[in-house]
């Protein structure tokens, strides 16, 4: 009579495992868009970016307090981060929109700016 050995793994240890894998990666991959809610010591907005695709183009959209519209074209560092300082002049509400090159939302923020 001969033994055999077999080795069970806990079908709830696996899955745990696996969700913890696939979240982890899915949030460590998402791109984020920081625009802070009042201007810098200079009076300039400053807004950061991050997780995008190094070296890609997004397009950065302002809207100023006078609802005029001005879309520029940013390219990404090899870090995949963006940082723009944008000087204010006007005081008002601004709002942020960032885009990726596909025309999709990455995020958006605004900032007000009173004297």
């Amino acid at each position: 009579m001969t033994k055999s050995s077999s080795r069970r793994i806990p079908v709830g240890a696996f899955l745990l495992s696996a969700g913890i894998a696939l979240s982890s990666s899915a949030l460590a991959a998402q791109p984020w868009v920081s625009v802070p809610s009042t201007p810098d010591e200079k009076n300039q907005m400053i807004v950061n970016a991050g997780n995008l695709n190094p070296g890609s183009t997004i397009k950065l959209r302002i809207t100023f307090p006078d609802g005029k519209i001005s879309d520029q074209f940013l390219s990404v560092d090899s870090k995949g981060l963006l940082k723009l300082a944008y000087p204010l002049a006007t005081p008002g509400r601004y709002a942020v929109e960032v885009f990726d090159k596909s025309g999709q939302l990455i995020g958006h923020g605004s900032l007000g700016y009173f004297r």
